[in-house]
């Protein structure tokens, strides 16, 4: 008899009474003698006892998987669904001061809301709680964009963004500290990756753990400061430094390649020694797994090159430079509208039928 039958024996010397047998365990003088039907019998069951517990293990796995996942799907589709209420309240607030950066706004829309409620640790009832990250907006000329996801977000009311353009409101035509969420006065392109990178650096020096995001327009990357800008960062090994590039691929005056070309984006900044990373930015769900891989301890600062749409959502907008600064007539203003609900309808049915 081995070692295994022997401590196998002494186990069932416990359950082998149960089994049907007439004789009890301990009256044989081999565990494995006169017994060896019953040991058969509770060895089977033993092991399918084992195979049933791996089976609920790995079935509870299972569910708990899917449960995730599926509150992953629905935090994004609600994202989604928040991403499109922005869309159409920008819209509104558009056509109402009659002035604002459309297209600019509406291709960096998916990313500010990933970022508002999803990304940043903030709290809009705190805007300064020194714990916060902090977001620049470095293409101030689309503040409308910024206005209608702060609103959303809870750092001001409704009835401020619809002062926009209108005497005496607190909303102007660039961001201004004045407006709680804001950082910094932005507006004058090239500027706002510097003014990160300081903020980054003295968090460094300060021991602080929040981190700086700054979204950029594609435009601008022809201005001389940005690459200062990264050098510094670089330098400095500014890890909880985020910059992010929205890659509409036109500017006012046209296509950014005929302005002046960008398509060595990637090669370029990895070269100035930062982690570079490329998504689509009208994708919520790549922004999001995107922004997951980021290292912020890997003494690297971080860029993400999000390939977006100008004018993304408005069908007739779209691809179009001319709406880099245009306002819609009242026509195509119900068109766009019209548009986006439709949207808007189809993600909330979507979230019915998943609760």
């Amino acid at each position: 008899m081995n070692l295994a039958e022997k401590t196998l024996g002494s186990y069932l010397g416990i359950c082998l009474p149960f089994c049907k047998s007439s004789n009890k365990i301990g009256s044989s003088p081999s565990i494995l003698g006169n017994h060896s039907y019953d040991l058969r019998i509770v060895l089977n069951l033993l092991y399918f006892l084992r195979f049933l517990l791996f089976l609920c293990f790995y079935l509870f796995l299972l569910l708990l998987i899917t449960k995730l996942y599926h509150l992953y799907e629905m935090n994004t589709k609600e994202i989604k669904l928040q991403s499109e209420k922005n869309r159409k309240r920008l819209l509104e607030v558009a056509f109402s001061a009659q002035a604002a950066h459309l297209g600019g706004g509406l291709s960096s829309m998916n990313i500010l809301t990933a970022l508002y409620f999803n990304i940043l640790c903030i709290n809009p009832s705190n805007p300064k709680d020194p714990t916060r990250d902090r977001f620049v907006m470095s293409k101030g000329h689309c503040a409308e964009s910024l206005y209608v996801t702060l609103e959303s977000r809870g750092f001001f009311p409704r009835e401020w963004t619809d002062s926009l353009g209108k005497f005496g409101s607190i909303l102007a035509g660039h961001p201004t500290i004045d407006v709680p969420g804001i950082e910094v006065n932005t507006g004058s392109l090239g500027h706002g990756l510097s003014v990160g990178v300081g903020m980054a650096l003295a968090a460094k020096m300060n021991q602080e753990k929040h981190k700086i995001f700054v979204l950029m327009g594609d435009g601008e990357q022809g201005e001389g400061s940005i690459y200062e800008a990264a050098m510094a960062a670089n330098h400095y090994r500014l890890d909880n430094l985020i910059a992010i590039i929205d890659r509409n691929g036109l500017q006012i005056s046209g296509p950014t390649e005929d302005v002046m070309s960008l398509n060595s984006i990637h090669q370029r900044w990895t070269a100035l020694g930062w982690d570079v990373y490329e998504m689509n930015g009208d994708h919520i769900e790549e922004i999001l797994s995107t922004y997951s891989k980021v290292n912020c301890s890997n003494k690297k600062p971080h860029l993400l090159i999000a390939h977006t749409t100008k004018g993304k959502g408005v069908s007739f907008m779209e691809h179009v430079a001319e709406w880099h600064h245009k306002i819609p007539s009242k026509e195509q203003y119900q068109l766009a509208i019209e548009e986006i609900d439709r949207r808007i309808k189809h993600i909330e049915e979507d979230l019915d039928e998943n609760m």
